[in-house]
This record gives C-alpha cells, sequence and structure tokens, in this order.
C-alpha cells in the first residue's frame, strides 16, 4: 500500500488568489451597467499601510504633528509654512474646553509652582528662571479666564505630506521639520498611526490622533495662515468643518 505523501514532502495547501480590482474608465458605467459598488469604484487598486508612511496606489504620504509650541509667537507664523512650494494637506482641531475645570487646574499648578519657589528660597537656592517664567504665565491666563477675556481650547496640529517616492518622501519631510524647527516648533511622525494620520488631514473632520495641547484663543488666533487680504498661493484652499460647537 503506497502512501499518500513521499517521506518528509509536505502537503500541499490550496491557495486563494485575491481577485484584483478591474480598471476603471467609466465611474457611472461601471456602477450602472457592471453593476459595481460605489465604494469599489472610487476606492484605490493597493493601500500599503507601513509604520512610518502610508503608500495608496503610487503616491506615499507620512503624517506628522506638533507636539511642542515655543512661549511666544508671532501672528502669522504657520504662513512660511503653508508657502513651502510643495503640497501639503494641513489640518487643525480645535475643542473648546469649560472654563471652571481649567480653572481649577490652573489653580493646583500655580500652588505647586509657587510651594516650589518657597522651598527654593528657604533653602536658600536660587529660584529657577523657568518656573518663575511658567508662574507669571499662569497667573496671567488665570486672570483673562476669569475676566472673559480669554477663553481655552484643545488644539490638534497635524500635516501629511505626499509624494511619489520614499526618497522624495523623506526630503519634503526634513524640509517641513526644519521649517517648523526654525520656529521652535517640535514636530513628530504619527508612528504606528500613518492611516489615522491621513484620516484626520482629510476633509471629513475626523479626528482618531487625538493628540492636542492647551491654548487659549489669542495663541489659537495665532496659527491661522491668513494675515493679508490676498492668498499666497492660487492652489491653496480653506476647509472649514465646524461639526458641534462653532467657533
Amino acid at each position: 500500500m503506497k502512501p499518500d505523501n513521499k517521506q518528509g514532502q509536505q502537503p500541499t495547501v490550496p491557495t486563494q488568489e485575491t481577485e484584483a480590482k478591474p480598471q476603471i474608465i467609466s465611474p457611472s458605467f461601471s456602477v450602472m451597467n457592471q453593476k459595481m459598488n460605489l465604494l469599489d469604484v472610487i476606492s484605490p487598486q493597493s493601500v500599503e499601510v507601513d509604520f512610518d508612511y502610508l503608500k495608496i496606489n503610487d503616491v506615499y504620504f507620512r503624517t506628522i504633528f506638533v507636539g511642542g509650541y515655543p512661549r511666544f509667537v508671532a501672528p502669522g507664523w504657520l504662513e512660511p509654512v503653508v508657502n513651502i512650494d510643495t503640497s501639503l494637506d494641513i489640518s487643525f482641531y480645535i475643542y473648546p474646553v469649560d472654563g471652571k475645570s481649567v480653572l481649577d487646574d490652573l489653580r493646583r499648578k500655580i500652588a505647586e509652582m509657587e510651594a516650589e519657589m518657597t522651598t527654593d528660597i528657604e533653602r536658600g537656592k536660587i529660584v529657577d528662571p523657568f518656573t518663575q517664567a511658567k508662574l507669571e504665565d499662569a497667573q496671567a491666563l488665570q486672570e483673562q479666564l476669569v475676566k472673559g477675556i480669554e477663553r481655552f481650547y484643545e488644539f490638534g496640529f497635524y500635516i501629511t505630506i505626499p509624494a511619489n517616492s520614499p526618497e522624495e518622501l523623506n526630503q519634503i519631510t526634513k524640509q517641513v521639520e526644519s521649517q517648523l524647527g526654525s520656529l521652535m516648533i517640535v514636530s513628530k511622525h504619527a508612528i504606528l498611526d500613518m492611516s489615522e494620520g491621513f484620516t484626520a488631514t482629510a476633509p471629513f473632520g475626523i479626528d482618531r490622533l487625538n493628540i492636542t495641547r492647551n491654548m487659549d484663543t489669542t495663541s489659537v488666533a495665532t496659527t491661522f495662515p491668513l494675515t493679508s487680504t490676498e492668498l499666497s498661493s492660487d492652489l491653496s484652499f480653506l476647509i472649514d468643518l465646524a461639526c458641534k460647537t462653532p467657533i
């Protein structure tokens, strides 16, 4: 009696080939005559998700987010980034924060910094100038919030960079990071969250990264690059999506 398989030979496992998406020449013809689903018609041919980029068809995408800001910025500080001679998808997410919770947090932070400074003085140490500067900023913001001059927000800032090759993607990324770094702004790659970052910069109003920093009204106002009556580029446009609370 012959064995089914030769000694040492692995049994063959049937493989199922994935059907490739047919070429779409006319979307309306594909939907009406070929009975294709609309999502299948408008979907890309291929999507590749890497830890540091996203490839859709033949285009590479990388999303970076801003994680650190300087103490002071001038109005329209984002204008040099917008004027970079390449295509960028830039998204802001602005979430209003309840004033009472912010005041409670400020009160606690102020008490902690005052206690730290008092302890340094009692021990004969020099007061940390960074702590003193932060205390002054916190006290000024507390006064403005109490008077209703300022409001508080959570602010998310994302940039998605498209390119035709990994080399071009790295080059444009360095250019954007260098421009942000010259403004003392810390930017980081959305490592392992490239698909969420791509969605966050698409015109859907969906923030799946949810990486925010606290800002007051004046600080948020300086981020808008529209400081003149004329657009700096005829290829750029602004999309405003106010999902719940108008600002």
